[in-house]
Formats: structure tokens, sequence, C-alpha cells
């Protein structure tokens, strides 16, 4: 239903509202490609950096051995002003 977009742009305007960041980033567990693939067709760029997936930080112990991928992007939003 488009939820997901919308999530994702009200995300992105929220940031560079609060933060005017020079770019946006986040990691992505590198077995869901489908939410890789997501994020690249809303201009994000896979980076080629990994890291492992923080089990020890309290978001559960996966059954598996998983991987983070990084991927960024430019705001495309002008921060609002006011």
């Amino acid at each position: 239903a488009g939820l997901g977009k919308i999530m994702l742009a009200h995300a992105e305007t929220c940031a560079v509202h609060l933060f005017n960041p020079q770019r946006l980033l986040m990691h992505v567990v590198e077995a869901r490609q489908e939410l890789i693939d997501f994020y690249t067709r809303r201009g994000y760029v896979l980076s080629g950096k990994t890291s492992a997936y923080p089990s020890g930080d309290g978001v559960g112990t996966p059954k598996i051995e998983l991987r983070l991928v990084e991927l960024h992007k430019r705001p495309d939003i002008r921060p609002i002003e006011g």
C-alpha cells in the first residue's frame, strides 16, 4: 500500500529538519535482499562496508550468523525553515 515509502520519506524529512545531515546512513541485515532493493530504489547506495550483527545490544540472538550492510545517500530534501 506504499506505507513503507511514506514512513521512509517522513523519517528522512525529520532527520534533515532536526540534524541537517550531509548524508543519511543506515544498516540493513545482509540476508534481507528485498530490503536492500527497497532502499536502493529510493536512492540509497551500498557503501561496501559490512559489520557484525549487534547481538549483544539487546536486539536478540540470531539463529544463524548475520551481517549488516551499510547504505547511504545524500539528502534530497531541503530542511524545513522556521
